[in-house]
Order: C-alpha cells, then sequence, then structure tokens
C-alpha cells in the first residue's frame, strides 16, 4: 500500500487487478473555519499499474461530499458534518459593532437573553437565545428576536433588526482532540508527514467531541478578555455531550474496516446512530449501478415494487425520499439487514466492479444486539445515499456507550449470478457469498486460512482440500476464519 497526504486531504493506493491499482481519497485532515471538518470519504478511483503519481485517477468509482455518519440528539442530526440550527442572524446595516463587542449579551423586548455569537459583516450579527428547554440536556431555543436588542452592559447600546433569519447552524458543532493518519511499515507505526510506500497497512485515527449547545452562549461570555476579543472566538466551546472515536483501517487488499466507539458524557435523549452510510457507487461503465441487500423481503411502498434480493437498478428507478424497513420486512425478525451491494454495470448489464459495505458481527453490531438495539426497523433513503441504522428508533436508545465495525469494499465479480468477497479484521476473515439465480448456482473459490465457523446458515456449502464449494439459488452466507471468538 501506498499512502499520500496533501492539505486536509490523504490517498491510500492498493493493488487491485492486473490491470488496475485502487486508489481511495479520504478528507477533513485539516479544519476549515465555521465548519465541522469531521473525516470523510472523498473519492474512489482505478488507476492503472506502474502510474508514478498516487493521486492519480483514471476511472472514477464513487464520489461523495458528505458519508458522515451523525448521531441524532434530541431529535437533529448532531455530529460529522451537521450542527444544530438553532442560532438568529440578524441584518441590521451600520450597526458599528465589531469582534471586540463578541459575547456581548442583550435582551429582546419580550426580556428574553441573546448572545453575540458573531460579527459576520457590517451588516449581519448572529445570536443564540437563552436556553428555553427544561434543562441543560433537554435544550431549546428561540428562533425569532422580539423587537430592539438592548445590551445588558450599556443600556444605551441598541440594536435594531431591519431583518432575521432563524434556524442558522450553530458551527463548528464539534471539537477534534485528535486526527492523524498512521502507517505501519516493517512491523511499526509513523505518522504520515507526506510520503510513505510498501505499507503493510495504514489507519486514520480521529477523536471529537459534540459540544451541547446550550453551553457555547456563557462559554463565550466567560472567555471574553477584558477590553473584548482580538479575533472571532470558535463557537465549539461548552461541554462535551458525546465523544465519537473512530478509527479507520486501511488493508493491502484495499477493504476498509471503520471502527467506532462512541461514549455518551452527558444525559441526553439519543434518538439514533447512523453507523454506516454511503452514496450510491458511480455509473462508471455505462449500464447503471444496481443494488442488493441480503435479508430484506420484496417491498411495495407508495406503489412501488421494490426486490432487493436481486439486484435492483437505483440509478434509473424513482426511490422513496426515506424507507424505514421494519421488521415484517425482514427475512429474519431476530436479524435485520446488516450489509449491502452496489454493483456497476457495462451495457450488456454484466457487473464489472462491485462494492460491498455493512457490519461485522462484533461488539453492539452482533445481529441479536444490533435488532434489540434499532427497535423495529433500520432505515433506508432514497438511492443517491443510503443510512443503515446501527441503534436507535422511535423511543431512541439508552446505550452510553456504542462499539461496532463497518467495512466497506471494492471487489472484482467472478461471477454473473453470485458474489463473494473476504473481509480481514483482527486477525480473522470473513467471507461472504450471495445467491442471486434463476437456477441452483454452484461456486468454488480457495479458503482462507484457518479453522471455519458458520456466522449466517441457509445456504449449503462444504470445505475439502482448502476449497469452499457452496450452492443456491437465492441466499447468503457469512463463514469466519482463524478460530479466534
Amino acid at each position: 500500500m501506498d499512502v499520500s497526504a496533501s492539505g486536509a486531504d490523504a490517498v491510500f493506493r492498493t493493488a487491485f487487478s492486473p490491470e488496475y491499482d485502487l486508489i481511495q481519497i479520504m478528507r477533513g485532515l485539516k479544519s476549515v473555519p465555521g465548519t465541522n471538518s469531521p473525516v470523510d470519504f472523498r473519492l474512489a478511483a482505478l488507476t492503472r499499474k506502474g502510474q508514478s503519481d498516487i493521486w492519480h485517477a483514471d476511472r472514477v468509482l464513487a464520489f461523495s461530499t458528505d458519508e458522515c455518519a451523525p448521531v441524532v440528539i434530541n431529535g437533529e442530526d448532531m455530529g460529522g458534518n451537521h450542527a444544530l440550527p438553532c442560532c438568529v442572524r440578524v441584518i441590521s446595516p451600520g450597526h458599528g459593532l465589531n469582534v471586540t463587542h463578541t459575547g456581548g449579551l442583550y435582551r429582546d423586548e419580550s426580556g428574553l437573553g441573546f448572545t453575540l455569537l458573531c460579527v459576520e459583516d457590517d451588516q449581519s450579527l448572529l445570536f443564540i437565545s437563552e436556553n428555553t428547554g427544561a434543562s441543560e440536556t433537554a435544550y431549546a431555543f428561540a428562533d425569532e428576536i422580539k423587537g430592539t436588542l438592548i445590551s445588558i452592559e450599556d443600556r444605551s447600546k441598541q440594536i435594531k433588526t431591519d431583518a432575521q433569519e432563524g434556524g442558522v447552524p450553530l458551527s463548528p458543532a464539534i471539537r477534534h482532540l485528535e486526527r492523524s493518519v498512521m502507517c505501519l511499515k516493517g512491523g511499526a507505526w509513523q505518522l504520515l508527514k507526506d510520503e510513505i510506500r510498501d505499507c503493510e497497512a495504514a489507519e486514520i485515527r480521529e477523536t471529537y467531541d459534540i459540544i451541547n449547545p446550550a453551553t457555547v452562549a456563557e462559554s463565550v461570555r466567560k472567555a471574553r478578555p477584558s477590553g473584548g476579543y482580538k479575533v472571532q472566538p470558535p463557537l465549539n466551546m461548552g461541554k462535551a455531550m458525546l465523544r465519537h472515536r473512530m478509527t479507520y483501517r486501511f488493508e493491502n487488499d484495499g477493504t476498509v474496516v471503520c471502527l467506532f466507539d462512541h461514549e455518551r458524557l452527558a444525559d441526553v435523549q439519543a434518538n439514533q446512530y447512523l453507523g454506516i452510510m454511503h452514496q450510491l457507487r458511480s455509473d462508471a461503465f455505462g449500464g447503471g449501478t444496481a443494488r442488493l441487500i441480503p435479508g430484506l423481503k420484496p417491498i411495495v411502498h407508495g406503489g412501488l415494487s421494490m426486490d432487493f434480493s436481486r439486484p435492483y437498478i437505483v440509478s434509473e428507478r424513482t426511490m422513496p425520499k426515506e424507507l424505514p424497513l421494519t421488521r415484517d420486512m425482514w427475512q429474519d425478525p431476530a436479524c435485520p439487514p446488516c450489509r449491502q451491494l452496489d454493483l456497476m454495470l457495462d451495457m450488456n448489464g454484466r457487473a464489472k466492479i462491485a462494492f460491498a459495505s455493512g457490519f461485522l458481527p462484533l461488539f453492539d453490531g452482533e445481529p441479536s444486539v444490533r435488532a434489540s438495539n434499532i427497535g423495529d426497523a433500520c432505515t433506508l433513503v432514497k438511492s443517491c445515499k443510503t443510512y443503515p441504522t446501527f441503534a436507535g428508533g422511535a423511543s431512541g436508545f439508552n446505550l452510553a456507550r456504542i462499539r461496532g465495525a463497518a467495512y466497506k469494499k471494492y471487489f472484482v465479480p467472478q461471477y454473473d449470478d453470485a458474489l463473494s468477497y473476504t473481509v480481514p479484521f483482527g486477525g480473522d476473515t470473513y467471507l461472504y457469498m450471495d445467491f442471486f439465480s434463476n437456477e441452483a448456482r454452484k461456486i468454488e473459490i480457495e479458503a482462507p486460512c484457518g479453522s471455519a465457523s458458520e456466522l449466517s446458515p441457509g445456504v449449503e456449502w462444504r470445505m475439502e482440500k482448502g476449497r469452499i464449494s457452496a450452492a443456491a439459488k437465492i441466499g447468503e452466507l457469512c463463514l469466519k476464519f482463524g478460530g479466534r471468538k
């Protein structure tokens, strides 16, 4: 594996096929003022063998502007790229304020307090109201200023509002504690500064806190120096309510395993966590993109029929904006769908490249645990993006800590009506097979090293002389190799 850094981006190049290598670019390794700037997927592409430029892309497989999975707290997306829409922007030409006034406290004509968070320019100012919710963790904010604002410090200072806009996001909403790229070479981990070639593996390690918006105004006021601020203070001051720890591990076969360890630091209402998500893969070969979701029954929703047990061409069809996959839609009510595949088709309808993503059956990702934690439904949204739910539901979840492992992998399909791929993790290897044939299909592949244990029954299989053979019309199989628990 070759790894290179440039600005806020890092690229990881791994072997893919006799003709191509795979590059995967991640972004968010540096902050952009006024934004959350989380680590996020940017682009995946094929690059021809022998290309000296690690960043060179010959055929783009996927491009995304947002694949960060947020936590839904108190009914709103928080973390990732999301911030709470709780501020009010005031248009007041000739207000005469500058950065030294930031942190000032005002009251409107109803008596409600508003803190000046930012002097945006000579016409606009950004305010946040006092917390009008039941408590510090069950917060709420006013989205309108009533009449003129009067300074608490000096009642002669007044701000008249020519116009105002409520629901402006309070951003950044997260506070980074760590962002680094580490490369394993020669058995030792080293920090990536520019470029490292021939690595055994690589990791992006990220930790950030999601800030309680009800504590920001007071923090900005308390931190205000004598004489006022000289530069605009960051708006991610305040108490942390959730710590987000994520490790993106890149293996030499191109597999990316996302290890998440999230901990609630305050008694906030957590509605759900969208554990993995991604946008639709590109139509890179001219035949559209099809999606396969093992573990789902055929669905009828809003007059639309969808059957994801076979590749369903979503790039050409209307999809519901949001579709809760309720328990009655699962093939096994005790086992929610845990993965999906996107197939990039050529003009003849044959899959040229496949992309698989899903949860490994580990930690809180064990099927029975996840079935309990997500209540009655996981979630599928329109074809451009999916949000498989990891924890949550109508009543939220009560987990103080969430741990899990999700994977993403590109591979070349070997068959037209069946797929197989492997995911290495922690010294073990997970082998997945999916069948979607009109007739019984038998496939045979070389078995990974180690003893095999069956994690999802239902497909006939056997292992002999180092080879795995399996047969089915429609079905899925997951085997774990390595003998480790």
